[in-house]
């Protein structure tokens, strides 16, 4: 399994900015019984970018703001003999403060994604868990890819990540630049 990670800061208040930032990539090797000869193995390469950078968005207490869409695109290089999964995740550092200003948070149940062509079709809240990804209740699942044989030499998959934030709840929220990180994390197996 490999992981590929990209962070997105995002600004809100009079302004909802996503910087993307190259974070880090991660590899996890699988047990090896003793004895057992492991064929060579081609590089593989998971490439994520986004865009546009950064995205504006006005937040109205007690009402849903969006953010133009974001173009998550996957760049995939290498050898995928039977098929892998490429799967993207996108989480923030803690449910209870998605973003923060001055001791006010919204959660990130009040922050919403939609993926065209992806897994949540229709807006979704970052409340998820998953094995191994993400935070526990700050997560969504965004899109899921197979890459087939043929599909192994420079193929690219753009997924369009709307953003939505139902502030609801929050009838009395105070005016500040709220400020969290989105992240998003690419996942090869």
């Amino acid at each position: 399994m490999r992981k590929w990670i990209v962070g997105v800061g995002l600004i809100a208040g009079v302004v909802l900015s996503a910087p993307w930032v190259a974070a880090a990539q991660a590899i996890r090797v699988g047990q090896i019984r003793p004895q057992v000869v492991v064929p060579e193995v081609e590089a593989r390469s998971l490439t994520v970018t986004a865009s546009p950078t950064p995205v504006d968005i006005t937040l109205v207490a007690g009402r849903t703001s969006s953010a133009e869409t974001v173009a998550i695109t996957t760049t995939w290089e290498g050898n995928c003999t039977g098929g892998c999964t490429i799967t993207l995740y996108g989480y923030f550092s803690t449910a209870a403060a998605a973003l923060a200003d001055a001791g006010v948070d919204i959660p990130s149940s009040e922050i919403l994604g939609e993926v065209t062509g992806g897994i949540p079709t229709a807006y979704t809240a970052f409340t998820n868990t998953y094995s191994g990804v993400g935070i526990a209740g700050a997560s969504l699942e965004l899109a899921t890819k197979t890459v087939t044989g043929d599909e192994t030499k420079g193929t690219s998959f753009i997924y369009d990540l709307s953003l939505e934030i139902d502030l609801a709840n929050q009838t009395t929220l105070p005016a500040g630049t709220y400020t969290g990180t989105l992240t998003i994390e690419a996942e090869s197996l």
